[in-house]
């Protein structure tokens, strides 16, 4: 099956829809495709399904002033499942509300979503499932981004932000790399929730974006929150029986943790390492465990 159009967009985020439908304004056939979803990652991976864990949480903490208000109940407890079917509720409502595959074929755009991995074939045409090729002038990649797992060993065992979704029990501890806006996020959420929660950041501070006020009291917050958190890392990560540096290019681990650091129990995220044999997630620029598993490689502190 072969189809030929002026323009494709490639991905139905707001950039991809917004796209295609100036060009069908301005008098093209267009094609959209979309490997999932419409929406993009802020309706159907980030922004959306993430603050309704923040409420959540939000409402967790508040739970923990009830007593300071003459109210006596135990503090609640989180039902993921629960949860993230209450996430997944808020995704479809939004669906509902953009009605965006109806706008796209009302302009005259034909749409092809849920079509998995799309491939170019050669300058001109792009092959879908099932070999449905796509033909056109031009190409417009409004593909996005996503996150990705790190070039260290182990990152394999490691969740990252969309992985969350398919979680089925609250890790009791996680390590999270990151300090910025999602990483920072996350961390407040899980700690709420009641997971030990080391959050750790190659910088000097959280939130570098943001002015020096803000990344110190966000750190005085989540310390006085129990997190704990790191700074300034390098990976020293070596052949045991040469001797040679294995990642000269990507030296990340850490140089301040504290003598006590141990692997932590339970998941997670990018690029912390979930082993799901021995239940242990450790940071494989950092833990001899890995190297216990794995002989060829030592990692030194």
């Amino acid at each position: 099956m072969s189809e030929t159009f002026d323009v494709i967009v490639i991905g139905g985020g707001p950039a991809g829809v917004t796209a295609a439908l100036r060009a069908r304004e301005l008098g093209a056939t267009v094609a959209l495709v979309e490997r999932s979803e419409l929406g993009g990652t802020g309706t159907n991976d980030g922004c959306a399904p993430t603050r309704v864990l923040a409420k959540a949480a939000r409402l967790m903490r508040e739970a923990q002033h009830f007593d300071e208000y003459g109210l006596i109940g135990q503090e609640p407890t989180v039902d993921l499942e629960l949860l993230l079917a209450r996430v997944r509720q808020t995704i479809r409502s939004l669906h509902e509300k953009k009605q965006l595959l109806f706008h796209l074929q009302r302009a005259g755009i034909v749409a092809y979503t849920g079509v998995g991995q799309a491939l170019f074939a050669d300058e001109s045409t792009v092959v879908l499932a099932g070999n449905v090729r796509l033909q056109a002038k031009k190409f417009i990649l409004c593909a996005g981004g996503r996150a990705r797992h790190l070039p260290i060993p182990g990152a394999e065992y490691a969740l990252n932000h969309s992985d969350l979704w398919s979680l089925t029990v609250l890790p009791r501890s996680v390590v999270i790399i990151g300090g910025a806006a999602t990483g920072c996020q996350l961390a407040s959420i899980l700690n709420a929730f009641g997971v030990e929660v080391w959050l750790l950041e190659r910088g000097g501070g959280l939130l570098d974006k943001e002015d020096a006020l803000t990344s110190e009291i966000m750190t005085r917050s989540f310390r006085h929150r129990g997190m704990r958190i790191h700074f300034t890392w390098i990976l020293d990560l070596r052949d045991r029986r040469t001797g040679e540096n294995l990642y000269p290019a990507f030296r990340h681990a850490f140089i301040d943790l504290p003598q006590d650091f141990e692997p932590l129990q339970g998941l997670l995220l990018d690029p912390c390492v979930n082993d799901p044999d021995n239940t242990h997630a450790i940071l494989s620029a950092y833990l001899t465990e890995y190297a216990q598993c794995h002989p060829q490689f030592e990692v030194l502190r």
